[in-house]
């Protein structure tokens, strides 16, 4: 299945070739969620790493750190598996769907940066996920 994918995708490790500019993603809010860039990491062909934002999931109104987010850009078999988008909810804020939230919120982001789906990874062993 990956090399089929690596086939027929264009965009296949083409961020390792060309010049990278990440983009500022504007204001990031839904309701008492709101997420920050915090870093961006570009990309790193020798350790095939591609472009990729970290943003911390914080309370709008108390500015308060709930969980994180990565956003990574680019394809290969890595990607297809380990997924574009990581996230972690710190355990006192779980059970407000805040993850599901900060993926929509990260969806535009994705999309200008010409990604037409993204790959999450979930453990069918945590019902959270």
């Amino acid at each position: 299945l990956c090399q089929r994918i690596r086939n027929k995708n264009p965009y296949m490790n083409t961020l390792f070739d060309t010049e990278f500019e990440f983009k500022d993603p504007g204001k990031l809010i839904d309701d008492d969620l709101e997420l920050i860039v915090v870093k961006t990491h570009p990309a790193d062909k020798e350790k095939e790493r591609f472009p990729m934002y970290d943003f911390e999931m914080r309370h709008s109104e108390t500015k308060k750190k709930m969980g994180w987010l990565n956003l990574r850009l680019g394809d290969n078999e890595r990607m297809y598996y380990g997924g574009h988008v990581a996230y972690e909810v710190d355990e006192e804020y779980r059970g407000h769907k805040y993850s599901g939230r900060a993926v929509k919120l990260i969806l535009p982001l994705a999309k200008a940066h010409g990604r037409e789906t993204i790959h999450i990874l979930c453990d069918i062993k945590n019902i959270a996920s």
